[in-house]
């Protein structure tokens, strides 16, 4: 037994038994929807690297139901990236963790169909036949579904692609990551996040202080991603923390697929343990209400430097704001489209302002 359902279990002593499912209970009601994206897809997102960890399919044993049934009546939302979706970096496994937390804490209703390998919070374009979303496009998907007023919990699991393959600055990430976070409250007001970082990425190095494209390291994205949940006092598991430590520097090379990024299935079963027993302790903690706990935030995210929002469009921002016009940076003229200050796509374009044609 985890030290979590123990500590919940005592609670319950205390409490009254109304909270707990009688020992050995089930609850049948529980309906996961995959992800609809084809391990095909996933793997010319992602690429494939064949190891031996991620050679064979490996079996998983059958989680343990929780003796908690806070989650039992709702209607649990997973959106994510190729975690949610179940790649190992070879494969897509037998069992994702959306799945797996699906059987532990039994929902009334699982929904992670709209997760998608590659995704990141910033700056990923979106072609008909492309099935990357970034979080802003997917997010359209998302509240566009009927059921989605229906939701009463989400984990939001996503971010260690814009560490990988994103040129944006951290300071954008953060941005998007908050307006994104609004857009959610916007159309369901009721909805309970919870904040999942990153597992560690080990695309650029041997630990989790190596720079990744845009400049920034792992922990660095965190950090960052952290700070936007806290500002709107959503819970956050973060797995550099002590009792979460499934895939360390040490590790890795076995509890990554392909060492890298991707877990191994015996890893998605231990992350759906623990995502569990954290969703629960967070929410039945004394003075627990995070329906009423998380709120607006009120910080101001700065932004520097190029970047690329979910159309497709280059931007140049200085202290958050954006060029228009005719720019010189680093001794290069640009000319920024002063109706949404993007960025002329290619060379040797005309340019009208102020009358003129340049």
């Amino acid at each position: 037994m985890s030290k979590t359902t123990a500590r919940l279990m005592l609670a319950s002593a205390v409490l009254g038994f109304g909270l707990w499912a009688t020992a050995g209970s089930t609850h049948a009601a529980t309906v996961v929807q995959q992800p609809k994206e084809s391990a095909q897809t996933t793997a010319k997102v992602e690429g494939v690297k064949r190891t031996a960890t991620n050679a064979t399919t490996q079996p998983v044993e059958t989680p343990e139901q929780s003796e908690n049934n806070y989650f039992n009546y709702q209607n649990v939302w997973v959106v994510g990236d190729s975690l949610a979706v179940g790649w190992d970096g070879n494969q897509v496994v037998k069992q994702n963790y959306p799945t797996l937390l699906a059987n532990i804490i039994k929902p009334e209703s699982m929904h992670a169909g709209y997760a998608s390998s590659g995704s990141q919070i910033s700056g990923n374009q979106n072609g008909p036949g492309d099935k990357t979303y970034d979080l802003t496009n997917n997010l359209k998907r998302v509240t566009a579904d009927p059921q989605f007023k229906n939701a009463e919990s989400l984990v939001l699991e996503i971010g260690v692609n814009d560490l990988n393959y994103s040129d944006n600055s951290l300071g954008y990430v953060q941005q998007r990551l908050q307006k994104n976070i609004r857009t959610m409250r916007a159309a369901n007001p009721k909805l309970v996040i919870y904040g999942v970082l990153p597992i560690p990425s080990y695309m650029g190095g041997n630990n989790l202080n190596v720079k990744g494209q845009a400049g920034y390291t792992f922990n660095q994205l965190a950090d960052a991603l952290k700070q936007v949940y806290t500002s709107f006092g959503i819970p956050v598991l973060d797995w550099r923390q002590a009792g979460y430590q499934v895939v360390t520097d040490a590790n890795r090379q076995q509890t990554l697929g392909d060492h890298e990024v991707h877990p191994t299935q015996d890893t998605y079963a231990k992350m759906a343990d623990l995502m569990a027993q954290w969703m629960i302790e967070v929410s039945t903690a004394d003075n627990s209400n995070l329906a009423e706990n998380e709120h607006d935030s009120k910080t101001n995210f700065i932004s520097n430097g190029w970047q690329t929002d979910e159309s497709g469009n280059r931007e140049y921002a200085t202290n958050s704001v954006l060029a228009s016009g005719f720019k010189n940076i680093n001794g290069q003229g640009y000319f920024f489209n002063p109706s949404n200050n993007g960025l002329l796509k290619g060379k040797n374009q005309l340019a009208t302002a102020g009358g003129k044609t340049y």
